[in-house]
């Protein structure tokens, strides 16, 4: 299975508990539930590299992030989640096109 990789805001991955993601995946019987996450100063963004079962796994992550965030009134929260959804989504789908490594989506150039 091919690795793929995308770039989610920095307010996201920071609202996640990247630490614990991969336990929480072994957990829910995710097959090599790795997962990189390097963060770009700069640009405020985490280039996430990880295979698609465990992109999945991260958007249903995100999508409960985003649920708290909505219910608290946090919009730029919410907006950055669909955005690193998104880009997730792309990613896989490009991969699937592909049938290799995705490169970045275009959440690379947003302002969070």
């Amino acid at each position: 299975m091919a690795s793929l990789q995308f770039v989610i805001p920095k307010l996201v991955a920071s609202a996640l508990p990247i630490e614990t993601v991969a336990a929480k995946a072994r957990a829910a019987n995710i097959d090599r539930p790795r997962l990189e996450n390097k963060e770009r100063h700069a640009g405020g963004h985490a280039r996430i590299t990880c295979q698609s079962p465990m992109a999945r796994f991260l958007i249903d992550l995100v999508r409960v992030v985003a649920g708290r965030a909505a219910t608290k009134g946090e919009t730029n929260l919410v907006i950055a989640c669909g955005l690193a959804v998104d880009a997730a989504m792309t990613a896989i789908e490009q991969c699937k096109r592909d049938g290799g490594a995705a490169p970045a989506s275009h959440v690379e150039k947003t302002p969070y």
